[in-house]
C-alpha cells in the first residue's frame, strides 16, 4: 500500500475559490530486487513503470490521521517523487532499490 499525488496520473481536487490542490491517491508500490518499481493505481488499476537508479529519503513530514505510514522521496530515472508508505515497509523498499540505508534529507 502506499499514497502518492505525483505517481502515475495527477489528480487535481477543486478546494474552491478556483483554486486546486493535487489530490494524494491511493495504490500499490510492488517492488522486487533486480525489477523496476511499479506503482498502480487502485481506482484505475493503471500502472506506471519506474526505472532505477532509485535513492529513497525519509522526509520529515506527517500523514495526515496516521502514524503507521511516513513520507518518502523516491527519486528514479524519471523524476522525483512523494510517496507515503508504510514504516514497516522502507526496508523491503530499499533492498529492492539496491540501497543499503535511507538517505537523509539534506538540511536547507
Amino acid at each position: 500500500m502506499a499514497l502518492s499525488k505525483t505517481l502515475g496520473r495527477v489528480v487535481l481536487l477543486n478546494i474552491g475559490k478556483g483554486r486546486q490542490i493535487q489530490h494524494l491517491k491511493i495504490g500499490a508500490l510492488f517492488v522486487a530486487q533486480g525489477r523496476p518499481l511499479v506503482w498502480r493505481e487502485r481506482r484505475t488499476k493503471q500502472e506506471t513503470v519506474l526505472n532505477g537508479p532509485f535513492t529513497l529519503t525519509r522526509l520529515d513530514k506527517k500523514v495526515p490521521l496516521n502514524g503507521r505510514l511516513a513520507f518518502y522521496e523516491l527519486t528514479t530515472a524519471d523524476g522525483t517523487h512523494e510517496v507515503a508508505l508504510p514504516k514497516k515497509d522502507a526496508p523491503l523498499v530499499l533492498i529492492a532499490t539496491g540501497q543499503d540505508s535511507l538517505e537523509t534529507p539534506a538540511l536547507g
